[in-house]
C-alpha cells in the first residue's frame, strides 16, 4: 500500500526558538540543548520559513549553461561547471565574491565539479561531455591542473568523494571507476561497477552505500564495502522501480537521485515521469534482469524544433548564453571555437537542416521502438509474495520533467524537504512527508535542471539554462501563496503527456550527425538500429 496520503504537517513556533536561542537555551524534541545547530534543527520544520524563500542574489561569470553546482562542507563556498568548460568557486561568505574563475581544459560541457572533502576547498575535481575526469590544485594565484584520467569511453556524468583522497565517478559507458589522487593519471579508473547493457545518468553517496540512476526504469543501490581486488565489478544489494513501471516496457527512465543523510531514503526523478522516494530498509532484490536491445537508448532529448535542435547542437546565440570556449580574464573568448565565418556558417545551417529532416524521417519509427516489448525487470521483495510492500514510500507531482536531464535533491538538515526544477522553469519545494507543495519560484527563463541545498542554512543555489547561478534565502515579509498551483501543475501534466513533442533519442542524434558530416548516405533506421 503506497503512502500517497496526506499526512499531519508539523507546527513549529519559530519565534519561541528564537528567543531561546538568543538566551542559549534550544528545546529539540523535549530535550534542551546549547548547541548551535540544535536552533537549525528545530526552525527547519516550519514550512513559514522554506514558504519565504526569494531569490537573493544571481552569481554571473559564466558564458554557457550551468550545468552543476556544489557547497563545499563548511558552507562558505560554492564550485561550479558550464558549458563554457570554465570552473568558477564564488565565496558566499563574501556575498557571493568570484574567488577563483579557470579554464578546465575540458572540450566539452562540463557536467559535474566537486571539493574533494577536507581539503580545505583547495582540491577540485571535475568531470565533463569529452569523457574526462580532471583534478586540480587551487594555490596562491595560480591552479594546477594535477590528474588528467582518460580511461571512460564515454561521457561523465557525476562524481561523489569517498575520503581526502578518492572519489567516483559514473559515465554513460555504463561503468563506475574508482580514483586516488595519491596515484598518477595513469592508475586511476579501476572499474567498481560495469553495467554494459544501459548508460549512468548519476550517482549519489551517503556513508558506504552509493546508488545508481541509469538509462531504465531501475534504481541500483550498492555497497562500496564489497569493492575489493577479488571483486571488481559489484552488484546492487538492492533496487527499486515505481510498481507501474515494472509491468510492461516504458520510455521513463531516471534523470537524477539523492540520498538521505543517513542513507536509509532514495530520491529518483523520472523523465516523463514523477519523483518517487524509496526505503531502503524495504530490502527490494532483483530477481531478474533482461537485457535490452544494445542500441535501444532510453535518453531522449525533447526536440520540437529547428531552435531546440540548434541547443542541443551547441549553435546557440550568445544572447542564449551558450558558447563554446574559455572567457581568458578580460571576458574575451579563448580557446577552440567550432567554426568561424560565414563559410562556417553557412555548413552548419546545411547540416543542421539535413539532421532536422533525418528526425522528421523517423519520428514515426522512434515512437514504435518506444513502444516495442522489452524484456522489463521483475522487482520482489525478499520475504513472502503474500506480504506486499509499497514500491515507494511518496510520490511528488506537478513539475515537469522532459526536455533536460533534472536533478532532485533533498533539503534541510534533516533531510525534511524534496526540492526539483522543471522545464516551466520554476523551482518546486515538496514536505516529505506529506508531499505537499511548500513554494514554488521562478528559477530560470527555460529550464532548472541544478538545486543544491546549503549544508546547514536555509539557503539553496540553483541553475539551468541560463549563464547564471541563483541564490534563494528566505527573505520574504511572509509566506508566498501557492494560488495558482493547481493551473501550474496542470500544464506541467499536460506537457509531460502530449504526444505533440518529438522526442528523440540522443544516441541516434550522435550517430547521426556523425554519418551526416562524413557524406554518408545510409538509411536513417539503419543509423538508430
Amino acid at each position: 500500500k503506497n503512502m500517497d496520503v496526506e499526512l499531519e504537517i508539523p507546527h513549529y513556533n519559530v519565534f519561541s526558538a528564537v528567543n531561546s536561542r538568543s538566551i542559549g537555551y534550544v528545546r529539540r524534541r523535549n530535550v534542551s540543548s546549547t548547541n548551535p545547530l540544535s536552533f537549525i534543527y528545530s526552525v527547519y520544520p516550519n514550512h513559514s520559513l522554506v514558504a519565504r524563500l526569494e531569490k537573493r542574489k544571481e552569481l554571473r561569470r559564466h558564458r554557457g549553461c550551468v550545468n552543476t553546482v556544489n557547497w563545499s562542507q563548511c558552507g562558505n563556498y560554492l564550485v561550479s561547471g558550464s558549458d563554457d568548460t570554465q570552473c568558477c568557486v564564488w565565496d558566499m561568505h563574501s556575498d557571493g565574491e568570484l574567488s577563483v574563475c579557470f579554464p578546465t581544459g575540458h572540450t566539452a560541457n562540463i557536467f559535474c565539479t566537486r571539493f574533494m572533502a577536507e581539503s580545505n576547498n583547495r582540491k577540485i575535481i571535475t568531470c565533463a561531455g569529452d569523457s574526462e575526469v580532471r583534478a586540480f590544485s587551487i594555490g596562491e594565484g595560480a591552479t594546477i591542473n594535477t590528474h588528467v584520467y582518460t580511461c571512460h569511453e564515454s561521457r561523465v556524468k557525476k562524481l561523489v568523494t569517498l575520503d581526502p583522497n578518492s572519489f567516483l565517478s559514473c559515465s554513460e559507458d555504463g561503468t563506475v571507476r574508482l580514483f586516488d589522487l595519491r596515484e598518477g593519471s595513469q592508475q586511476g579508473g579501476a572499474i567498481v561497477v560495469n553495467l554494459s547493457s544501459t548508460e549512468i545518468n548519476c550517482i549519489a553517496m551517503s556513508g558506504s552505500t552509493f546508488c545508481l540512476a541509469c538509462g531504465d526504469s531501475l534504481v541500483r543501490v550498492y555497497d562500496i564495502r564489497s569493492y575489493g581486488p577479488a571483486k571488481s565489478n559489484i552488484s546492487p544489494f538492492s533496487c527499486f522501480a515505481p510498481e507501474h513501471l515494472t509491468h510492461g516496457p516504458t520510455a521513463a527512465y531516471v534523470t537524477g537521485i539523492d540520498i538521505s543523510k543517513n542513507g536509509k531514503e532514495i530520491l529518483a526523478t523520472y523523465s516523463r515521469d514523477n519523483i518517487f522516494l524509496f526505503d531502503i530498509d524495504e530490502n527490494r532484490v532483483v530477481q531478474s534482469i533482461g537485457t535490452p536491445a544494445d542500441d535501444f537508448d532510453h535518453e531522449l532529448y525533447y526536440v520540437d524544433s529547428e531552435s531546440d535542435l540548434d541547443v542541443y547542437l551547441g549553435d546557440e546565440d550568445e544572447d542564449d548564453g551558450s558558447v563554446d570556449g574559455n572567457d581568458d580574464e578580460d571576458g574575451e573568448m579563448t580557446g577552440e571555437v567550432l567554426d568561424e565565418g560565414e563559410e562556417a556558417e553557412a555548413t552548419r545551417e546545411v547540416e543542421r537542416e539535413r539532421v532536422w529532416e533525418g528526425i522528421g524521417e523517423i519520428q514515426q519509427e522512434t515512437e514504435n521502438v518506444n513502444t516495442t516489448e522489452k524484456n522489463t525487470p521483475e522487482i520482489v521483495p525478499n520475504d513472502s509474495p503474500s506480504q506486499e510492500k509499497p514500491y515507494h514510500r511518496q510520490r511528488y507531482s506537478g513539475h515537469c520533467n522532459v526536455r533536460t536531464v533534472k536533478g532532485v535533491s533533498f533539503f534541510g538538515p534533516e533531510d525534511n524537504y524534496v526540492c526539483s526544477g522543471s522545464d516551466d522553469g520554476r523551482i518546486f519545494i515538496w514536505d516529505k512527508l506529506t508531499a505537499r507543495l511548500v513554494n514554488i519560484m521562478k528559477g530560470d527563463s527555460a529550464v532548472v535542471n541544478v538545486i543544491s541545498g546549503h549544508p546547514f542554512d536555509p539557503v539553496l543555489a540553483t541553475s539551468g539554462i541560463d549563464s547564471d547561478i541563483k541564490i534563494w534565502e528566505p527573505i520574504g515579509e511572509s509566506p508566498k501563496p501557492l494560488d495558482d498551483q493547481e493551473d501550474i501543475m496542470a500544464k506541467n501534466q499536460e506537457l509531460m503527456q502530449s504526444t505533440n513533442s518529438r522526442m528523440v533519442s540522443i544516441v541516434f542524434l550522435r550517430r547521426l550527425l556523425r554519418q551526416r558530416l562524413a557524406g554518408d548516405e545510409t538509411n536513417n533506421m539503419d543509423i538508430f538500429f
